[in-house]
């Protein structure tokens, strides 16, 4: 009723993908990660990266956030790995303090969808485009479940994707969450 099929697959594909990452993480990790965490004020997020970039910048409401944790007391990785790790939790601060976001290094070879991932980063802080605008192959479901389960929250400002003129319930943190971002990036 006033929503046209493609809409309806993307939300479709945001709610599976967000019940993914919830429940089963955004895919494999592998056994030579670093790990950190940063406190925001919307909670904590769990940072990841391999020697080639960050993979999971991710809630502490996400599956992989306690292996993360586990990864970061252990304190392993390579140094270029624990690097990355640090350049993120750079970004997610400055993020939170109003400064641009930092470019970080991204090792899209573990990720999902990469093509949606990417497309999304290029939109800009406190502006927002729709899934269909976004210039990737992926079909509607495809690139909802990629935003969904979306591993690198913030770097890949998923919650500045709409659907048309409208902003989806779902979002990977949370709805609240969600819209503290929106509201953060606009004030």
């Amino acid at each position: 009723e006033g929503v046209c099929a493609d809409c309806v697959d993307y939300d479709k594909g945001l709610r599976r993908g967000a019940k993914r990452a919830r429940r089963q993480g955004s895919g494999d990790l592998p056994d030579a990660i670093a790990a950190g965490m940063v406190s925001t004020p919307l909670g904590d997020i769990a940072l990841g990266a391999t020697p080639a970039g960050l993979v999971r910048v991710v809630w502490d409401n996400h599956a992989d956030a306690p292996r993360l944790d586990a990864v970061r007391r252990s304190r392993r990785g390579s140094r270029s790995a624990r690097e990355h790790v640090a350049a993120g939790k750079e970004a997610v601060a400055d993020y939170f303090a109003g400064r641009p976001l930092r470019d970080c290094a991204i090792d899209y070879v573990l990720l999902p969808d990469p093509d949606t991932l990417e497309a999304v980063r290029a939109i800009p802080r406190a502006q927002q485009a729709s899934y269909d605008k976004l210039p990737t192959p992926g079909s509607a479901l495809l690139r909802g479940e990629a935003l969904g389960n979306n591993p690198l929250a913030l770097l890949v400002p998923c919650h500045r994707v709409t659907r048309g003129n409208e902003l989806p319930d779902e979002y990977v943190g949370g709805p609240d969450r969600r819209r503290s971002l929106i509201e953060l990036e606009q004030g």
